[in-house]
């Protein structure tokens, strides 16, 4: 059976339509996915986030066993701040990816949605004598995004969220008696600020947050804004068959920092250039599925990961040989029937020595 968020039954009575995904049960739209989209770029729209994985890590070890385990340098990381890193196996492959926040009670990690057993076991196998435990938060709390231009002024009145947060810092506060944490995340490439509510109270807190004016975002409007961003999500562009390179993590690995599994690989990746495929953005005539293959001067190049239709028409993410990371370079989608369908790169990755990050990418995690 699915699970449902705590605010499923308003949802429900709100008028929301539901899709599956990832073991959820989630609200795919109320109007209509490029309307939802263009209020989170010019307004202020809600994102139920609750099937996201949600874990507290405590013990004295728990912070050196995540840097060991991670892409990213997290040993020290401040209090009230968080960082994103890739869990990789020991070929380098992604597991998934993750935000850590350190807060005053412990480590908060974000994992992907349907990844939390993956995560949690993974995490298990190499915790030995280590002072170190998870507890899930999944089913106790709900997770809501705020995002948009509108979202910080909304969040001030309704909740008291100090002005000037970073992308990457962590508020632990109350709201109506209730404790409340927010972290700005911009997971959409736009301002989002995640609100962690025990999950009693989360749904007065979307109906207090909608009454502010902020409307309601569904995952079908939430896959427009993501690819149109270019932001790789587990399943589909993060996946053991790709390492975080390829996926254009860049920001969330450290190559300076100690060993941890698969360090090794994505060291000689970077420091050879043997990075033979990347992460792109990809515009079509029409929509085009995930899993098709993209073609070029005769052979196949790469293939179609994530699609949608955005208001200047039909985008794609998609995996292409290091060759055509070029952009306005010329590709075809082969469908199983039917003709090609021609596309172009809109945007693809200057690989090492000399990596371009792309338009829009996130601050350095460190910076105010």
């Amino acid at each position: 059976m699915a699970s449902r968020s705590p605010l499923y039954s308003l949802h429900a009575s709100s008028g929301a339509s539901f899709a599956l995904a990832d073991g959820w049960e989630v609200p795919s739209t109320w109007t209509s996915p490029l309307q939802e989209a263009h209020t989170a770029r010019h307004a202020c729209a809600l994102w139920d986030r609750s099937p996201w994985g949600r874990f507290q890590a405590t013990g004295k070890d728990a912070l050196d066993l995540l840097n060991r385990l991670s892409t990213n340098r997290l040993d020290d990381l401040p209090p009230s701040r968080g960082r994103q890193t890739v869990l990789t196996t020991n070929k380098g492959r992604c597991l998934d990816w993750l935000w850590v926040f350190r807060l005053s009670s412990g480590l908060l990690l974000l994992t992907s949605p349907g990844a939390e057993e993956a995560v949690a076991s993974w995490i298990d196998t190499y915790t030995i004598l280590e002072d170190a435990s998870l507890t899930s938060l999944t089913t106790t709390t709900a997770l809501i995004g705020v995002v948009g231009p509108g979202a910080e002024g909304t969040l001030g009145e309704v909740v008291g969220l100090p002005q000037g947060m970073g992308r990457g810092d962590a508020w632990e506060g109350h709201w109506e008696g209730t404790p409340l944490i927010a972290l700005r995340t911009d997971a959409l490439a736009l301002p989002q600020w995640d609100l962690l509510a025990p999950a009693p109270h989360a749904p007065r807190l979307w109906s207090a947050l909608r009454q502010r004016g902020a409307l309601p975002l569904g995952e079908s409007a939430v896959e427009v804004l993501r690819v149109a961003a270019g932001i790789p999500r587990r399943g589909k562009e993060i996946t053991d068959a790709y390492n975080p390179l390829e996926a254009g993590l860049w920001e969330s690995v450290s190559f300076n920092k100690g060993c941890y599994i698969g360090q090794e690989v994505l060291a000689r990746l970077k420091t050879y250039g043997k990075i033979q495929k990347a992460l792109a953005r990809l515009a079509f005539p029409r929509p085009v599925p995930a899993s098709t293959p993209l073609w070029a001067e005769g052979k196949r190049v790469g293939v179609v990961t994530s699609s949608a239709v955005d208001e200047d028409g039909p985008i794609a993410l998609g995996y292409l040989d290091r060759p055509f990371l070029e952009a306005d370079r010329e590709v075809e989608a082969v469908l199983p029937a039917g003709a090609p369908v021609p596309g172009r790169v809109v945007w693809a990755p200057s690989l090492p020595p000399a990596y371009q990050a792309p338009p829009g990418a996130g601050e350095d995690e460190d910076s105010p």
